[in-house]
């Protein structure tokens, strides 16, 4: 499947914060600063689902045009499956907490190799109180080890290793 873009994943993030609540087309264009094609992409892959007067419609472009205020939309079962085992959901936590989130809390959501792809992407990046971090060249001892191994051979504790988004990580969050 392939991967969400940072709107699609803005209107994701807003309708799981609602717990099952719908959500208004229009607010949700407005609020998430997000395109009507992005909104009938995620239509269009059973990640969310619409409905007009009660019924669930098929949504489209002209749809969208049309009936913009009296449109709802809900995050699907598969929408919902998606965001959770998705690495991508943490950018989110990250983008909301101003100075970072340390890599142990991050690694209670997601497994290394995932914060690794992150980094690799450009959408994090770690550091420590005097150096920066890089992510792919290093591993941890064993899974759910506290200790994370550097390239030269150095160590240091997963707590003591912050991890922010870059400005492309930033996309991923709510507005």
């Amino acid at each position: 499947m392939k991967t969400l873009d940072p709107e699609q994943w803005r209107i994701i993030g807003r309708l799981i914060t609602l717990c099952g609540d719908r959500a208004r087309l229009s607010e949700i264009l407005k609020s998430q600063e997000v395109s009507p094609e992005s909104v009938t992409e995620l239509a269009e892959r059973g990640l969310i689902a619409a409905k007009l007067n009660g019924d669930d419609i098929d949504l489209t472009p002209g749809l969208i045009k049309t009936y913009r205020r009296s449109v709802y939309l809900r995050l699907s079962n598969a929408g919902e499956s998606y965001y959770w085992n998705d690495p991508h959901r943490v950018l989110r936590s990250l983008g909301k907490a101003h100075h970072g989130l340390s890599l142990s809390y991050l690694l209670g959501m997601i497994v290394f190799d995932d914060v690794a792809e992150l980094h690799r992407q450009g959408l994090v990046h770690a550091l420590t109180e005097d150096t920066t971090v890089d992510l792919d060249s290093a591993r941890q001892r064993w899974a759910d080890s506290p200790v994370l191994v550097l390239p030269g051979g150095g160590e240091v504790f997963t707590n003591a290793v912050m991890v922010r988004t870059t400005k492309t990580g930033q996309r991923y969050s709510d507005l």
